[in-house]
């Protein structure tokens, strides 16, 4: 195996295809921009390692390991651990996991992917780029020495990262999550708005949704509210006094085809809403929601061009909203214009729903 620094994927790739009547050379890890590592059979390898030079590489650098791991040759292992696998038994997940093999949300038997995990391409920077699109800014790196922290650093400067080696590590990095709240809350004196504005789609039909793709969206859109909600209200309740405000969607209010799962949390973010807001009340804490109609945004600008037409057209004001719509009305109801306010669903739509 060898590390392959400076050289884009797809020429890395083609270059393994010139060398395969040497044996077996494969990308075995795509580790972040600029780091590759090829693995495969010696003369393969070492073909590879002086055609990359040859083309631009800034540097080849062998790794002195047993194996060409996370390759082809590992099938048979791959082989094995399955049928070992078959022998445990595995519990089903119960948070989302994204596996290096597809960079995506799991699908597939969790024992297939662990096996397949042995011989298939590591692709790490594609799966930390979907995480970081989904507003995941903050890793934890468990086990010893920081590669995969340097990788994902490569990947996003700005990421936050702490390394966890053992169950102390563990202790050390609630404490020290618990002190910077604390501290947070020092510098800032208090907590006085609270707005839940966090939001993913895993749009289709419920005949074929998935479970993974509906508790994904369960998971951000309701359990996330309910989380930070929880959190604040405490801080709010011992001052009484302080707002929030949940962004649910008209989804959740008529149900909308091929969002079950979005529509579903969006409604229960409204249940939520309303629920918290009597509980809070006595205690002088705002609690309203707003809920956005069609608004320009990246999540809809994936929508089809002729379906943001035809929901343009379905709109009284004949036009799709902006993000400044939705801010100017969080705005009026986190200041003193809305003091008497609360419990409230407020649809900023452009009169679709009335």
């Amino acid at each position: 195996m060898a590390i392959v620094l400076g050289m884009e994927s797809d020429v890395l790739s083609t270059l393994c295809k010139q060398a395969s009547h040497l044996g077996v050379v494969e990308i075995a890890n795509y580790n972040c921009p600029g780091q590759l590592v090829i693995g495969g059979e010696l003369d393969a390898v070492a073909e590879v390692s002086e055609l990359a030079i040859s083309k631009g590489a800034r540097r080849v650098l062998p790794l002195a390991v047993s194996g060409a791991f996370h390759t082809s040759l590992l099938k048979e292992a791959g082989t094995k651990l399955r049928q070992e696998l078959d022998k445990v038994d595995l519990k089903d997940l119960k948070i989302p996991v994204i596996f290096n093999k597809t960079a995506k949300y799991q699908h597939e038997p969790l024992v297939d992917l662990l096996a397949a995990q042995v011989y298939s391409s590591v692709r790490f920077e594609d799966s930390i780029r979907l995480m970081l699109k989904e507003g995941v800014n903050t890793f934890i790196e468990i086990g010893p020495g920081k590669t995969l922290s340097g990788f994902v650093k490569k990947i996003d400067k700005k990421a936050i990262i702490y390394q966890v080696e053992d169950v102390v590590g563990i202790n050390k990095l609630v404490e020290k999550l618990e002190a910077l709240i604390k501290t947070t809350v020092d510098k800032l004196g208090t907590v006085d708005v609270l707005v839940n504005n966090a939001g993913i789609t895993r749009d289709n039909l419920i005949l074929r949704m998935s479970d993974e793709d509906f508790d994904k969206v369960i998971d951000v859109n309701l359990k996330g509210v309910f989380y930070l909600t929880r959190a604040v209200s405490k801080l709010m309740f011992k001052k009484r006094s302080g707002k929030i405000v949940n962004i649910t969607s008209i989804s959740g209010v008529t149900g909308n085809v091929g969002q079950a799962n979005y529509a579903a949390s969006k409604a229960g973010v409204i249940g939520l809403t309303k629920t918290v807001a009597k509980e809070l009340a006595p205690r002088g804490i705002q609690v309203n929601a707003v809920a956005p109609g069609y608004i320009q945004t990246d999540m809809t600008d994936v929508l089809d061009t002729d379906l943001k037409a035809k929901n343009q057209e379905e709109v009284p004001l004949k036009k799709l909203g902006i993000p400044e719509d939705i801010a100017n009305m969080v705005g009026f109801l986190v200041s003193d214009n809305a003091n008497y306010i609360t419990g409230q669903v407020f649809h900023v739509d452009g009169g679709w729903i009335m």
